[in-house]
């Protein structure tokens, strides 16, 4: 990958987390990425997103260039993906697809790696759309945060806990 390019990808990852002001804590709870990135042949790009249990991570990509859309060729659209958790099992994987729209639900808290991975073409670069969004809207996560931010709330001001009706 060009050093620009990765660059780019940094600057794109950096403007996904929304900091905390009092307690400089990024929040992953928002993350919401879509880029166009090209997989050179015989190479894998991977991504990495942070998520916590009870979220659902939702995925797309589609293959939108196989290096021959002059010639107006488009049989080579193809591209595996795959996806592992923290403890480095592969969750979702999906093998020579042109476009696919996956979803995990989150067990585990950690970094999950997302590859597209083009190891199996010889010649053609691939340029492919990829999206990736954590769903929040879930009920247990909802139900979950809520309480997370009670009890923030509980610690945070103690005088809370000392009213009395």
């Amino acid at each position: 990958m060009e050093v620009s390019q990765r660059i780019l990808t940094f600057l794109m990852l950096l403007n996904c987390f929304d900091f905390n002001v009092n307690g400089h804590e990024p929040n992953f709870d928002l993350a919401d990425m879509e880029f166009t990135t090209v997989v050179k042949a015989k190479d894998k790009e991977c991504f990495y997103q942070y998520a916590k249990p009870k979220q659902t991570l939702r995925f797309e990509y589609r293959v939108v260039d196989a290096g021959f859309s002059k010639l107006d060729i488009r049989q080579d659209l193809k591209i595996s993906f795959y996806v592992i958790s923290p403890n480095e099992k592969v969750v979702v994987k999906e093998t020579k697809k042109s476009h696919g729209i996956k979803s995990y639900g989150i067990k585990m808290a950690g970094d999950y790696k997302m590859c597209l991975d083009n190891t199996f073409s010889h010649l053609s670069a691939k340029t492919v759309y990829f999206e990736v969004s954590i769903d929040v809207n879930s009920e247990g996560y909802r139900w979950t945060m809520i309480n997370e931010l009670l009890e923030f709330d509980k610690k945070r001001n103690d005088t809370i806990s000392r009213l009395k009706v």
